[in-house]
């Protein structure tokens, strides 16, 4: 299974800056303006960013799906590209917005280059991720339910990334917070890892009703992971960073939704009481963070580990042909691994 590492995605960065790609893709006298100019409005930012080591995961999630439709070889290389470079606009954009410090090992975006650079540079990719998708030769009807899907998922995922800037763990009532958090994951995360699968499907011409399952499928999967980087933020020492974010701006994360549901009242409330702490920069996030794994104990691992279950389930008796999915669990595994 190959997907777009780093350096395929820097050498199609380069290609469409160089002089005469500009002016094809322009339309205007692109030789007016300065090689350093590009270099530090919108080049040098995007070189540095998906220059960084990434998991390609959602990459790795078209070819699956392209290999569970029953198509031969391999899904079209763009239309991985393109995923990527769609799931990298996003990373901008929400460090952006949650002023986060790191991403990819490297300090977030803005902090490097400041906010309006960085904004326009994590739009930029979702503009390009548009036109990527173009050069990919898909018949006129599948294409335009690809790009129709394209933009329906960046709709959803602003109205999740909406939902997660307001709610606070801290003031949502706690029979709120478990739905809560599980409808801004399936708008956010679970909506991209389903036009992932869905996009794969397309290309290798599935029937519709294979293409939904594997979106479902999709979509589900991204509940998963979720799930896997919500809790690695409390108990994952290389996450922790992600982690201090979440429970600092009080963000209803799958640890608070677990909790919301296993607790009685007066335990959350206890729990609220330290978050409140933390919040207010009265008590350090990691006895926050402390606390919650230990009301959690083996619970969590164990909840994700079901969810992953019935989700493969379900996908299985949609594509019984089980060396179909041969992609699909080794992305399960690889997930699995990475996050747990």
């Amino acid at each position: 299974m190959r997907t777009p590492g780093s350096s395929r995605l820097l050498e199609l960065l380069e290609h469409h800056f160089a002089l005469e790609s500009l002016e094809r893709s322009l339309g205007v006298g692109a030789e007016a303006i300065p090689t350093e100019v590009w270099e530090a409005g919108l080049l040098g930012p995007l070189r540095d960013f998906l220059g960084r080591p990434g998991k390609s995961l959602r990459a790795g999630l078209v070819q699956a799906a392209w290999r569970a439709s029953g198509a031969p070889g391999a899904a079209p290389e763009m239309l991985a590209v393109m995923i990527e470079v769609l799931h990298a606009g996003s990373l901008v954009i929400d460090d952006i917005e949650d002023d986060a410090v790191e991403r990819r090992g490297r300090p977030a975006l803005h902090r490097l280059y400041g906010i309006p650079r960085a904004l326009n540079a994590g739009n930029w990719l979702y503009f390009w991720s548009e036109l990527l998708l173009g050069s990919i030769r898909l018949d006129p009807a599948r294409e335009l339910e690809a790009r129709r899907w394209l933009a329906r998922t960046i709709f959803n995922c602003h109205h999740g990334q909406a939902i997660d800037l307001s709610a606070r763990a801290t003031e949502l009532g706690q029979s709120q917070i478990p739905e809560l958090v599980s409808v801004v994951t399936k708008l956010k995360t679970g909506s991209l890892i389903a036009l992932a699968m869905r996009l794969g499907a397309l290309a290798a011409e599935a029937k519709p009703e294979d293409t939904e399952a594997l979106a479902s499928f999709g979509s589900s999967l991204g509940t998963a992971l979720q799930m896997l980087d919500d809790l690695g933020g409390i108990a994952s020492e290389p996450r922790w960073h992600k982690g201090q974010e979440d429970l600092v701006g009080a963000r209803p994360t799958w640890p608070w939704a677990w909790l919301a549901a296993q607790l009685d009242s007066y335990s959350f409330a206890r729990l609220r009481e330290l978050a409140r702490a933390v919040e207010a920069s009265q008590l350090p996030a990691t006895e926050l963070a402390s606390a919650m794994r230990s009301q959690l104990g083996d619970s969590a691992t164990a909840r994700v580990d079901a969810h992953l279950a019935a989700t493969l389930d379900v996908l299985r008796s949609s594509v019984p042909d089980a060396s179909r999915l041969t992609l699909v669990q080794m992305t399960i595994d690889r997930l699995r691994g990475s996050y747990g």
